[in-house]
């Protein structure tokens, strides 16, 4: 049969279990602001009963109720819900990396405004028009200068800020990884503290927190996927594993690649008549490997800023450049043609002096858009600018000629005309923005949407806390009132054998 004292030993269990429900609902309470906590719920389970042993069964009228224990305190987490929210953030990372992008290479075009490079290739061309009309008045030749130093100071300032962005970019990136590899260890190293806490039967609830806390901060950066084995957590990277139990492997940028030769047109000359290197160089660009093993990296704030620096992937030797190495190369290609074009015709004029024309755009290093400078010699002397093409007095002819490139419509590209070629790049800008934009808002809603439904099943109701709360309370008292009752019959018991 049962002890005497067992009606106390259940009262104590039910007790301690009414404690340890308690102290589980202000632990909910005390993280009801933290972001990172999912809900805890104590499991309460009935103890194994007294049975009496019995060949032929049991004298009592059946089992006898021992009482009640916190078999575990499990978290309330939805994986479905959880994984679904941290694909979608890869995406809306990705993108709101790229719109900010943009929006910051909008600000360097600053097409909206009356300085914008349209506006000044504009201003260039129509100087040259007054020349024609012209071409001997010294205030219209100073004009003309002064509005090629303010197209080139432009080009010039375009072309830097992009090259500045980019290198920004690629330091970003490495940043990124940086961080990257950082989270990945510190993943295995909660693989291992939550192993050993579980090896003494315990639920490591608030590291599994902290280690979902991480996988959300890997999803933001890059296209991981994971999975779960005996609760430790497998990272991959597309395919390459980051993470396995308690072991990380680090993911390596590779050191950007030698610059890639794409052949240009020759479209100047140095002092002795000798053409300039016009080779144009492609983007630097990185790769990334795990364990020696090549990984491509498309989404979270990484592929946002591979995609917007240049670092697309060869694809069959064919290099597939990114936004800003795009509007780097277009503007280039514009300033160099610009200033093939504009060279080709000045060279066959005739100054006031009646000297052949020099070229009038020059170099300081490699052709492209940050090195175009007015020749020095025509800064120093406008009269050198060949605007005749006789030398004539009144013929303006090869200022007209060049201020007619403004209208032609084959000049860069063999197809677009200079301000036709750079307003399309800044309406492609504008759509790639509106793109960009409307995929951000996209990915935001429904990752705003997934953050609610895991709130829902995941976080701290006050309210439902509270309730909670009287109602283990209650059950306290209850049984402390069922340890004071017994302990009236046990007075009574002892007290009434003495006598």
């Amino acid at each position: 049969m049962s002890s005497t004292f067992s009606g106390i030993e259940l009262s104590k269990r039910a007790l301690a279990a009414q404690q340890k429900s308690l102290e589980v609902v202000g632990h909910n309470i005390a993280n009801a602001n933290n972001e990172n906590y999912s809900r805890q719920v104590a499991i309460q389970s009935a103890t194994d009963p007294y049975t009496v042993a019995s060949t032929n069964g049991s004298p009592n009228a059946g089992q006898i109720g021992t009482g009640v224990e916190v078999s575990s305190i499990e978290r309330i987490v939805d994986q479905y819900i959880n994984q679904n929210l941290r694909n979608n953030q890869q995406s809306l990372s990705k993108w709101s990396t790229i719109n900010d992008g943009l929006g910051y290479v909008e600000s360097i075009f600053n097409e909206l405004s009356s300085g914008g490079l349209t506006t000044n290739l504009n201003n260039f061309f129509d100087s040259f028009q007054e020349l024609n009309n012209n071409p001997t008045d010294a205030s219209v030749r100073e004009t003309v200068v002064q509005n090629s130093i303010t197209l080139t100071t432009q080009i010039n300032q375009i072309s830097d800020s992009l090259e500045t962005y980019r290198d920004q970019l690629g330091s970003e990136v490495e940043t990124s990884v940086d961080k990257f590899n950082s989270i990945t260890s510190e993943i295995a190293s909660l693989n291992a503290q939550i192993a050993a806490v579980e090896d003494d039967s315990t639920n490591a609830n608030d590291l599994m927190d902290k280690r979902d806390a991480k996988l959300d901060e890997l999803s933001k950066l890059a296209d991981i996927d994971y999975s779960f084995n005996n609760n430790q957590v497998n990272v991959r990277l597309n395919g390459a594993t980051v993470v396995q139990d308690i072991s990380q492997f680090e993911l390596i940028p590779s050191d950007p690649l030698p610059k890639t030769p794409d052949t240009a047109k020759v479209v100047s000359t140095d002092s002795d008549g000798n053409p300039i290197d016009s080779t144009n160089y492609k983007l630097k660009y990185y790769t990334f490997e795990v364990s020696g093993n090549e990984v491509d990296i498309n989404s979270g704030k990484i592929g946002g800023l591979l995609q917007l620096r240049g670092d697309d992937k060869l694809k069959e030797g064919k290099f597939n450049g990114g936004i800003v190495d795009y509007m780097v190369n277009n503007l280039d290609k514009l300033t160099g043609e610009l200033a093939q074009e504009v060279n080709a015709l000045h060279q066959t004029g005739v100054d006031l002096n009646g000297n052949s024309g020099i070229d009038f755009f020059q170099f300081d290093g490699d052709i492209k858009a940050g090195n175009i400078q007015v020749n020095s010699d025509l800064i120093d002397d406008p009269n050198l600018i060949a605007a005749s093409k006789s030398g004539e007095e009144g013929d303006g002819v090869i200022a007209l000629q060049i201020a007619q490139l403004k209208d032609e419509k084959d000049v860069v590209n063999g197809s677009n005309g200079f301000s036709d070629f750079w307003q399309t790049q800044a309406s492609q800008l504008g759509v790639d923005i509106n793109r960009a934009a409307q995929m951000e808002s996209n990915q935001q809603v429904l990752v705003n949407d997934l953050q609610t439904r895991k709130e829902e099943e995941s976080g701290v109701s006050l309210d439902e806390e509270m309730t909670k709360m009287i109602q283990y309370q209650q059950g306290y008292n209850a049984a402390a009132k069922v340890v004071s009752t017994i302990d009236e019959m046990l007075d009574t018991l002892v007290n009434g054998l003495v006598r």
